[in-house]
């Protein structure tokens, strides 16, 4: 694929923007072996870089061995955040991705998106919530804009595989009772497109969801809400007709929530 490049950075880098990209300076914000996501500013703006410089063959054997899918550079995020910005899902938008070299252990690639700027992520954002609710209106706006956003996703054949609360951003000036709630989709690196998802990997998106919910002072009401809107469908019908999936989907949940804190759950439903 050639390298992709949008406004700015295809007159600055009319070549491959690979090299200046890959030495780029900015504050870092994650940096692993291999992949390290920072932001830097470019003519008076602010963008983030997603860097892969190579994962190895061992780290491509140890995830084969443990059942898992590597992620091999930033192409699986680029489109991703193509397809799902095609599909309606609100995400940051892709500005430039280049990548170089053959060999899945040693390839280097690189994203830059726009900046997320004046938005909270709904794990800080719903942290209190079990101590001080927020009010009923934006209770309710806010659960139905994670099962849409949850619904869209993944009738468009994309799942996460890290579908957390912290994971989805909601923007500033949604907090005003105001205005309409929407969210934005991040951290897509380890996405999956397809032509439709595969029922365990919705229960594992479904079920990581609903962990990460489960401090945040989540109630019976909001689960239904939830199942309503992203199903269209009672929750009486969905026990009845499909109870094995959500079942799954509640089970998953428990076992991370017993992995991080040694302890089950007080389940809301």
């Amino acid at each position: 694929m050639e390298p992709y490049l949008e406004g700015a950075f295809a007159k600055a880098w009319p070549g491959s923007p690979l090299e200046p990209l890959l030495s780029m300076q900015g504050e870092v914000f994650r940096e692993l072996e291999g992949r390290t996501t920072l932001r830097f500013e470019f003519h008076g703006q602010h963008y983030f870089l997603k860097r892969h410089l190579g994962v190895g063959w061992a780290e491509i054997a140890k995830n084969l061995l443990t059942g898992k899918l590597p992620v091999l550079g930033a192409r699986n995020e680029w489109c991703a955040l193509q397809h799902l910005r095609a599909h309606g899902v609100h995400v940051a938008t892709p500005l430039v991705f280049a990548e170089q070299g053959c060999n899945p252990a040693t390839r280097r690639s690189v994203l830059v998106m726009s900046e997320l700027a004046h938005m909270t992520d709904l794990e800080k954002l719903t942290a209190g919530w079990g101590a001080f609710p927020p009010s009923y209106g934006f209770r309710k706006r806010l659960v139905e804009a994670v099962a849409d956003t949850a619904r869209t996703m993944h009738g468009c054949g994309v799942n996460h595989r890290d579908f957390y609360l912290c994971h989805l951003w909601l923007p500033d000036a949604c907090l005003d009772e105001a205005e309409p709630v929407h969210l934005y989709v991040i951290d897509l690196h380890r996405a999956q497109i397809r032509q439709q998802v595969p029922r365990r990997w919705l229960a594992k998106d479904l079920g990581a969801l609903y962990y990460s919910a489960l401090n945040s002072g989540i109630t019976r009401r909001d689960v239904v809400r939830f199942l309503r809107r992203y199903t269209g469908k009672s929750v009486h019908h969905l026990l009845r007709e499909d109870g094995a999936f959500w079942q799954a989907v509640s089970d998953r949940a428990v076992a991370i929530y017993q992995r991080d804190f040694g302890k089950d759950p007080a389940l809301p439903f």
